[in-house]
C-alpha cells in the first residue's frame, strides 16, 4: 500500500492565504490534505508535495497522475513553481473561477437510518457442530438382535396380491 507523505507547511500556509481570497470556496480536507471545492466540486488542492488544480486547458500539457491513475481536468503544479511569487493565488482563482462555472452537484438525501438487530451468536460448523449435536443427543438403546425370517406361503400371497394390477382387462370388464 501506498503511503503519501505530508505536504510542506509552507506550501499549506500559502495556501490558505490564497484560498482567503476567494469567498465562493470551501475549504476541506480530503485524504489529509486541504482542498477547496465549490458547488461540491473540487476546484484546487494540495497532494504531498505539489498544488492539485482544475484547469484542464493546462491538464492536457501537465497531467495530475496520482497512484497511476489520471485525474480528468487537474494539473500537477510542483512544489518549487506553486511556491513562486504570486503562482499560488493565480492557480487557486483559476480553478475556482473554472469550478464555479460547472453545473452544482446534487444533494442527495439522507436515508433514514434502520435500527440495527441484536448481535447472534456465531453459529459452529464442521466437526464442532457435530460434537455440540452429539454431546446433547439422547443415548440410544442398544440394538437388539432379531431372528431371521425365512418366508412363510402367507407371507408369499401377501405379496403376490400386492404386485399392481392391470387395468382394462377382459376379465374385469366381464366380471
Amino acid at each position: 500500500m501506498a503511503t503519501w507523505k505530508k505536504s510542506p507547511p509552507a506550501l499549506i500556509t500559502a495556501f490558505d492565504a490564497a484560498l482567503a481570497a476567494e469567498p465562493q470556496a470551501e475549504r476541506r480536507q480530503m485524504f489529509g490534505y486541504p482542498c477547496a471545492f465549490v458547488n461540491g466540486h473540487m476546484a484546487v488542492g494540495l497532494h504531498e508535495d505539489r498544488l492539485i488544480a482544475r484547469v484542464p486547458d493546462e491538464a492536457k500539457r501537465r497531467p495530475c497522475v496520482i497512484l497511476g491513475r489520471r485525474m480528468k481536468s487537474y494539473t500537477a503544479i510542483p512544489l518549487d513553481e506553486a511556491l513562486a511569487p504570486r503562482a499560488m493565488p493565480h492557480w487557486v482563482s483559476r480553478a475556482v473561477a473554472f469550478t464555479a462555472t460547472m453545473a452544482p452537484k446534487p444533494i442527495k438525501p439522507i436515508k433514514p437510518v434502520k435500527p440495527t438487530k441484536p448481535l447472534q451468536p456465531a453459529t459452529a460448523t464442521g466437526a464442532a457442530k457435530a460434537k455440540r449435536h452429539a454431546a446433547s443427543a439422547k443415548p440410544k438403546p442398544a440394538a437388539t438382535a432379531r431372528k431371521a425370517r425365512t418366508p412363510t406361503a402367507a407371507s408369499a400371497i401377501s405379496a403376490k396380491s400386492a404386485s399392481p394390477r392391470k387395468t382394462g382387462s377382459a376379465r374385469s370388464r366381464s366380471g
